[in-house]
């Protein structure tokens, strides 16, 4: 058991031997590093596109689970765009969900009364009254008649404005001829 053991030692020693600190090592390699692009303004899944294909892992920051990225927009970055990162490294997406496009309200002035522009209206020639009106009946003042009718039947028609027996009602286009 003595020869195993100076054996373990010797073995042991020259082990120990051979891990001076006096050797040269390859010094470790920095790892590499990738610029953040620049993918504010864009949208979702364009700036996952950009950013995954320079080397680097996409998070999103939202108030809501990004879902489709093609809905949202970038509004900001960390790190920033140029920002030098690990190989690998992140970059957080701040997103947000742009509103639907809405027609902008039409400003509303306060209730006014709507006033219309004077259109011309085509008027039928005016008709002329006869040159010369009837000779004027019995110059009783009190004459009255229910309707044309009656205006016809008592041989009265037409009727003109200051005739006994005129009345606006019996003159349904306001001419001053009643009953023609």
């Amino acid at each position: 058991m003595r020869k195993a053991l100076a054996i373990v030692a010797l073995l042991s020693a020259l082990a120990l031997a051979g891990c001076s600190t006096n050797v040269a090592r390859p010094a470790p390699s920095a790892p590499a590093q990738v610029a953040a692009p620049n993918v504010t303004g864009l949208a979702g899944d364009v700036a996952r596109d950009a950013i995954q294909a320079s080397g680097l892992a996409v998070e999103w920051d939202s108030d809501r689970a990004v879902v489709l990225p093609s809905n949202w927009t970038v509004v900001g970055q960390d790190p920033a765009a140029g920002t030098l990162v690990a190989a690998g490294g992140k970059v957080t997406l701040k997103v947000t969900k742009p509103q639907p496009a809405t027609p902008s309200p039409v400003p509303v002035e306060p209730s006014r009364p709507v006033v219309q522009e004077p259109q011309q209206v085509e008027q039928p020639p005016a008709q002329q009254a006869p040159a010369e009106q009837p000779p004027a009946q019995a110059p009783s003042s009190n004459v009255s008649y229910k309707n044309c009718d009656a205006v016809r039947a008592a041989g009265a028609a037409p009727l003109y404005r200051g005739q006994p027996g005129y009345t606006a009602k019996l003159d349904r286009d306001g001419d001053g001829i009643a009953c023609e």
